[in-house]
């Protein structure tokens, strides 16, 4: 169960929550669409717009909530900044390979 959408992945994928392994729906072999498929494509849709609004706005409540105290950067031209560059971006010369 998602902590976002509140919904299991295969409910997002499918329209219901699986009952056992054996409820995976198998491929189908006619290429005949009936009206209840057509229905429930809808109700599949309908699910995945509900599920890009919530996360969209928990996005929302994130982004927020991290930027809550942050104040936006003032630099202006000519003014010294320091910037940190991590080892990890800039390997040594591997002892293997050097001559």
């Amino acid at each position: 169960m998602s902590q976002t959408t509140e919904r299991c992945p295969f409910e997002v994928v499918y329209g219901k929550r699986p009952l056992s392994p054996l409820d995976l729906p198998a491929l189908p072999t006619t290429r005949e669409f009936s009206a209840d498929a057509e229905e429930h494509a809808k109700q599949i849709k309908k699910l995945h717009e509900k599920v890009r609004e919530k996360t969209n706005r928990q996005i929302d409540r994130y982004q927020k909530q991290a930027n809550k105290h942050k104040k936006p950067a003032s630099f202006k031209k000519g003014d010294l900044v320091w910037i940190h560059l991590r080892k990890e971006r800039f390997p040594k010369s591997r002892a293997k390979l050097s001559l």
